[in-house]
């Protein structure tokens, strides 16, 4: 149920905003062979930037963000190799009077730095075991 509300409310309206710009984007789904993963691969087909794996995360009303237990061993991994991972955390950006919250995300994601570090700093990198904090920082 989840993974619906925040493809409704988070994913979907991205997704139209990537895709208008140029971008193809392949959602990712988990299941008992595959988790762990971002929710999107993009790509530019003309080849004018280079590929990015995106998050997306529902903040919820008091504040927290939720993550998997196999997000929680992968995503310090994917920070610590370097890649060009991306989180998008917010309520909702559906409709027309959330245009600039999506431009403003569409902005990090395309011309900003790699930023998943801040789901880790942000949700669950305090909960993991201190002996793979050590081996990541």
């Amino acid at each position: 149920m989840a993974v619906q509300r925040e493809s409704l409310l988070i994913v979907n309206p991205m997704v139209v905003l990537f895709e208008s710009r140029g971008w193809r984007c392949i959602n990712i789904h988990g299941n008992k062979f595959q988790s762990g993963l971002p929710d999107l691969f993009m790509y530019r087909v003309d080849g004018k930037a280079s590929a990015r794996w995106v998050e997306f995360k529902v903040v919820e009303s008091d504040g927290r963000i939720k993550c998997s237990q196999a997000q929680k061993v992968e995503f310090p991994l994917m920070v610590a190799s370097g890649g060009p991972y991306y989180c998008i955390a917010d309520t909702d950006l559906r409709g027309t009077e959330n245009y600039d919250k999506r431009l403003d995300h569409y902005k990090r994601v395309t011309q900003g730095e790699p930023n998943l570090k801040w789901l880790l700093d942000k949700s669950f990198w305090p909960m993991l075991p201190s002996k793979k904090r050590k081996r990541i920082v």
